[in-house]
Protein backbone atom coordinates (compact mmCIF):
# COMPACT_ATOMS: atom_id res chain seq x y z
CA UNK A 1 0.00 0.00 0.00
CA UNK A 2 1.29 3.22 -1.21
CA UNK A 3 1.79 5.93 1.75
CA UNK A 4 -0.73 8.12 -0.97
CA UNK A 5 -3.14 5.09 -0.36
CA UNK A 6 -2.59 5.08 3.50
CA UNK A 7 -3.23 8.45 3.95
CA UNK A 8 -6.05 8.99 2.16
CA UNK A 9 -7.57 5.32 4.24
CA UNK A 10 -6.30 7.08 7.41
CA UNK A 11 -8.14 10.21 6.99
CA UNK A 12 -11.55 8.70 5.83
CA UNK A 13 -11.34 6.80 9.12
CA UNK A 14 -10.17 9.44 11.36
CA UNK A 15 -12.49 12.54 9.80
CA UNK A 16 -14.71 11.00 7.44
CA UNK A 17 -12.89 12.89 4.07
CA UNK A 18 -10.20 13.62 2.62
CA UNK A 19 -8.46 17.12 3.76
CA UNK A 20 -9.75 20.06 1.59
CA UNK A 21 -6.77 21.49 -0.11
CA UNK A 22 -6.29 24.71 -0.64
CA UNK A 23 -3.75 26.06 -3.22
CA UNK A 24 -2.53 29.56 -1.66
CA UNK A 25 -0.22 30.54 -4.40
CA UNK A 26 1.74 28.95 -7.63
CA UNK A 27 4.34 26.13 -7.28
CA UNK A 28 6.42 27.75 -10.01
CA UNK A 29 6.14 31.46 -9.39
CA UNK A 30 7.33 33.48 -6.35
CA UNK A 31 4.98 35.84 -4.42
CA UNK A 32 5.54 38.46 -1.88
CA UNK A 33 3.50 37.59 0.75
CA UNK A 34 3.63 40.35 2.82
CA UNK A 35 2.11 43.08 0.15
CA UNK A 36 -1.39 43.25 1.09
CA UNK A 37 -3.21 42.66 -2.10
CA UNK A 38 -1.88 39.09 -1.85
CA UNK A 39 -2.81 38.48 1.21
CA UNK A 40 -6.44 39.52 0.37
CA UNK A 41 -6.00 37.06 -2.36
CA UNK A 42 -5.29 34.40 -0.22
CA UNK A 43 -8.36 35.25 2.44
CA UNK A 44 -10.81 35.08 -0.77
CA UNK A 45 -8.65 31.64 -2.04
CA UNK A 46 -9.66 30.32 1.48
CA UNK A 47 -12.85 31.72 2.69
CA UNK A 48 -14.34 30.20 -0.44
CA UNK A 49 -13.22 27.01 0.69
CA UNK A 50 -14.79 26.95 3.63
CA UNK A 51 -16.90 24.13 5.47
CA UNK A 52 -14.49 20.89 4.62
CA UNK A 53 -13.10 18.46 7.46
CA UNK A 54 -9.77 19.61 7.45
CA UNK A 55 -7.40 22.03 5.63
CA UNK A 56 -4.02 21.59 4.14
CA UNK A 57 -2.30 24.02 2.09
CA UNK A 58 -0.78 23.43 -1.80
CA UNK A 59 0.69 24.96 -4.85
CA UNK A 60 3.48 26.52 -2.48
CA UNK A 61 6.88 27.12 -4.50
CA UNK A 62 9.51 25.35 -3.12
CA UNK A 63 10.87 26.32 0.20
CA UNK A 64 14.56 27.08 -1.37
CA UNK A 65 16.66 30.48 -0.89
CA UNK A 66 15.55 31.07 -4.70
CA UNK A 67 12.76 32.76 -2.54
CA UNK A 68 14.73 34.77 -0.95
CA UNK A 69 17.01 35.82 -3.72
CA UNK A 70 13.73 37.09 -5.36
CA UNK A 71 12.56 38.91 -2.65
CA UNK A 72 16.38 40.79 -2.54
CA UNK A 73 15.73 41.74 -6.36
CA UNK A 74 12.13 43.62 -5.88
CA UNK A 75 12.10 47.23 -5.70
CA UNK A 76 13.33 48.82 -2.78
CA UNK A 77 9.03 49.85 -2.00
CA UNK A 78 7.59 46.82 -2.16
CA UNK A 79 6.28 45.16 1.20
CA UNK A 80 8.75 42.29 0.65
CA UNK A 81 11.64 44.22 0.31
CA UNK A 82 11.04 46.59 3.12
CA UNK A 83 9.89 42.95 4.94
CA UNK A 84 13.66 41.91 3.96
CA UNK A 85 15.48 45.14 5.17
CA UNK A 86 13.76 45.01 8.48
CA UNK A 87 14.75 41.25 8.78
CA UNK A 88 18.09 42.63 8.53
CA UNK A 89 17.67 45.20 10.99
CA UNK A 90 16.43 43.19 13.63
CA UNK A 91 18.88 40.02 12.61
CA UNK A 92 21.85 42.56 13.29
CA UNK A 93 20.56 44.70 16.08
CA UNK A 94 20.21 47.68 13.59
CA UNK A 95 24.11 47.64 13.27
CA UNK A 96 24.94 47.93 9.16
CA UNK A 97 28.32 47.73 9.88
CA UNK A 98 27.37 43.87 11.20
CA UNK A 99 25.48 43.13 8.33
CA UNK A 100 28.92 44.84 5.77
CA UNK A 101 30.56 42.08 7.65
CA UNK A 102 28.28 39.20 6.93
CA UNK A 103 28.21 39.91 3.63
CA UNK A 104 31.06 41.31 2.33
CA UNK A 105 29.44 44.50 1.31
CA UNK A 106 29.66 48.21 1.98
CA UNK A 107 26.17 49.56 2.94
CA UNK A 108 26.27 53.36 4.60
CA UNK A 109 22.89 52.72 6.15
CA UNK A 110 20.01 49.62 5.97
CA UNK A 111 17.58 52.70 4.20
CA UNK A 112 20.58 51.87 1.03
CA UNK A 113 20.01 47.89 1.03
CA UNK A 114 16.50 48.75 0.00
CA UNK A 115 18.24 49.96 -3.34
CA UNK A 116 21.25 47.56 -3.27
CA UNK A 117 22.53 45.07 -5.78
CA UNK A 118 22.87 41.91 -4.16
CA UNK A 119 24.84 40.17 -7.09
CA UNK A 120 28.11 41.52 -5.43
CA UNK A 121 27.58 39.92 -1.79
CA UNK A 122 28.80 37.11 -0.50
CA UNK A 123 25.68 35.13 -0.38
CA UNK A 124 27.16 31.69 -0.01
CA UNK A 125 28.95 32.40 3.20
CA UNK A 126 27.48 30.72 6.31
CA UNK A 127 25.98 33.36 7.66
CA UNK A 128 24.18 34.81 4.78
CA UNK A 129 22.45 30.94 4.20
CA UNK A 130 21.90 31.02 7.72
CA UNK A 131 20.19 34.40 7.98
CA UNK A 132 18.42 33.34 3.91
CA UNK A 133 16.46 30.07 6.17
CA UNK A 134 15.46 32.20 8.68
CA UNK A 135 14.30 35.00 6.45
CA UNK A 136 12.33 32.18 4.90
CA UNK A 137 10.94 31.14 8.06
CA UNK A 138 9.22 35.00 8.15
CA UNK A 139 7.90 34.35 4.36
CA UNK A 140 5.98 31.11 5.80
CA UNK A 141 4.82 32.54 9.16
CA UNK A 142 2.66 35.39 6.83
CA UNK A 143 1.70 33.41 4.12
CA UNK A 144 0.61 30.21 6.91
CA UNK A 145 -0.82 32.96 8.94
CA UNK A 146 -2.58 34.71 6.32
CA UNK A 147 -4.47 31.68 5.29
CA UNK A 148 -5.01 30.00 8.82
CA UNK A 149 -7.01 33.03 10.24
CA UNK A 150 -8.98 33.26 6.82
CA UNK A 151 -10.03 29.61 7.66
CA UNK A 152 -10.62 30.17 10.90
CA UNK A 153 -12.45 33.09 10.53
CA UNK A 154 -14.78 31.24 7.59
CA UNK A 155 -14.95 27.70 9.30
CA UNK A 156 -13.87 27.85 13.49
CA UNK A 157 -15.13 23.95 13.71
CA UNK A 158 -12.80 21.85 11.38
CA UNK A 159 -8.76 21.06 11.39
CA UNK A 160 -6.26 23.25 9.81
CA UNK A 161 -3.51 20.85 8.54
CA UNK A 162 -0.91 23.09 7.36
CA UNK A 163 1.52 22.23 4.15
CA UNK A 164 3.08 18.76 3.96
CA UNK A 165 6.82 19.57 3.86
CA UNK A 166 9.53 17.45 2.54
CA UNK A 167 12.33 16.29 5.23
CA UNK A 168 14.52 19.06 3.75
CA UNK A 169 12.06 22.29 4.43
CA UNK A 170 14.32 24.62 6.27
CA UNK A 171 13.26 24.48 10.19
CA UNK A 172 11.75 27.85 10.79
CA UNK A 173 9.52 26.64 8.11
CA UNK A 174 8.54 23.45 9.58
CA UNK A 175 8.11 25.86 12.63
CA UNK A 176 6.08 28.42 11.34
CA UNK A 177 3.84 25.08 9.52
CA UNK A 178 3.48 23.47 13.06
CA UNK A 179 1.80 27.00 14.77
CA UNK A 180 -1.21 26.45 12.24
CA UNK A 181 -1.69 22.87 12.35
CA UNK A 182 -4.23 21.92 14.44
CA UNK A 183 -3.54 18.39 14.41
CA UNK A 184 -4.69 16.37 17.53
CA UNK A 185 -5.59 19.90 19.39
CA UNK A 186 -9.20 20.21 20.42
CA UNK A 187 -10.70 23.37 18.77
CA UNK A 188 -13.79 25.12 20.31
CA UNK A 189 -16.61 24.28 18.55
CA UNK A 190 -18.91 27.84 17.63
CA UNK A 191 -21.97 27.76 19.11
CA UNK A 192 -25.11 26.03 17.46
CA UNK A 193 -27.70 28.69 16.41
Amino acid sequence: MTRRVFQKLLFSAVLGAEPEPIPLLSETEFADVFDPEIQEQIRRKCSSRANSTSYIFTAIPPWTRAWVNWFRAQPADSPGKQQYVLFLKETYSYNINDVNKAYGIDSTSFTDLGQFNWSTAKLDAAKPRADDEEFLGWIAQTLFNTAADAIRKADPNHPIRGQKLGPNAPKSVREANAKVQEVGRPRPQAPRP
